[in-house]
């Protein structure tokens, strides 16, 4: 037992990374404090670092609040949300020669392998947007780009689910399929 009066153990993160407010060990229903090494964990089978409070006080103590945002977001919840004028940005990480196929007006081209070295301008985005969508083909690709953004300190970015292809069938037939 620590100082103030906590057990530390390890364990895997057993269900979504992103939702951890309560842990329940040993069927004692503890509350419990999360540390990741100073951030929170990024995928499921993890190994993070809990401490057991030894007298539950009902209350979340954890270091990390859940995250607001879903890492994903669909295709017609995203038009809504342009239509009614809130303020989106919208990167699509596709190769250029996916971009010149099909495109939504309003994102812009960061192929994947930009990402890293626009990161600046991402954040820059970011700080004067509600939220950050990013897109590409099916949704693989722009999941990859979520996790790794938000690792780098971007919470308000999302994987736009299906990608272009979900745009295209749910949102605006006009863009082709490919």
């Amino acid at each position: 037992m620590d100082a103030v009066g906590f057990n530390a153990r390890d364990v895997a993160v057993s269900s979504s990374p992103l939702v951890y407010a309560r842990e329940y060990l040993a069927g004692a229903m503890a509350m419990v404090d999360v540390h990741v090494l100073g951030r929170q964990p990024r995928f499921h089978g993890e190994r993070v670092r809990i401490r057991e409070e030894s007298a539950p006080t009902g209350e979340y103590t954890g270091a990390f609040a859940p995250m607001s945002l879903p890492l994903e977001i669909t295709a017609t919840d995203v038009k809504t949300r342009l239509d009614a004028g809130e303020k989106l940005v919208l990167i699509d990480v596709r190769e250029p020669f996916e971009h010149a196929i099909c495109s939504i007006a309003a994102a812009e081209l960061i192929p994947m392998n930009s990402v890293p070295a626009r990161l600046q301008d991402i954040e820059a985005k970011s700080d004067a947007a509600e939220r950050v969508v990013v897109l590409c083909h099916h949704g693989m690709r722009s999941l990859n780009a979520v996790n790794w953004l938000r690792g780098q300190g971007i919470e308000n970015c999302q994987s736009l689910s299906g990608g272009i292809d979900a745009w295209s069938l749910s949102v605006d037939r006009a863009v082709p399929r490919y």
